[in-house]
């Protein structure tokens, strides 16, 4: 089984994943906690804590190469971002997001 990603790590909504929203204009939205969602509406400030990023790390690189069955059924390594969230409400909240997810938060941050 892989890794978890894409949900709450900690604070408020702690253990909640956070889904992709995709409305007909296209615009695109990550939901968390039932109709809040990670954007400038809600989110008063971000920190980013941690980048992960298998290419950094060689024996990943030599794993991937090596055993490619065992690296994808493992889930493999992806770009991983750990992000601190503060609510204009002032709850905090850990979240871990996907490249792909990250994209999407950034650019509804502005």
């Amino acid at each position: 089984m892989g890794k978890k990603i894409n949900y709450v790590m900690a604070g408020r909504g702690k253990d909640t994943s956070i889904s992709r929203v995709k409305y007909r204009s296209g615009e695109e939205k990550l939901d968390i906690l039932g109709g809040k969602d990670l954007s400038s509406s809600y989110v008063s400030s971000y920190t980013v804590i941690d980048e992960i990023e298998e290419d950094k790390y060689a024996y990943l690189r030599d794993m991937k190469a090596i055993l490619p069955g065992v690296y994808e059924a493992l889930g493999g390594i992806h770009k991983e971002y750990l992000i601190a969230v503060e609510w204009k409400d002032g709850d905090k909240s850990l979240i871990s997001l996907d490249e792909e997810y990250y994209k999407i938060f950034i650019k509804n941050m502005f």
